[in-house]
């Protein structure tokens, strides 16, 4: 696990900002390509708003999201 705490660009700022992203801005490329029952691999997913968006567009599908920053899946 990387210790983001000391790594420059995470801090509280971009953490709220992470929270506003939605697959409907963030992956409006993405979304005309997936179809129901798709599985997916959402690495670098932050807190999982945008993956929330993707599992949304693959459902009955699965969507997993990874992401380094422990703090961010919290």
């Amino acid at each position: 696990m990387v210790n983001t705490a000391q790594q420059p660009g995470y801090g509280p700022a971009l953490q709220d900002m992470f929270q506003l992203r939605r697959a409907s801005s963030r992956a409006a490329y993405l979304l005309p390509h997936l179809r129901a029952g798709f599985s997916l691999l959402d690495c670098g997913c932050g807190p999982g708003t945008v993956t929330i968006g993707l599992a949304e567009a693959v459902a009955p599908g699965q969507v997993v999201g990874i992401d380094l920053d422990a703090r961010s899946l919290a």
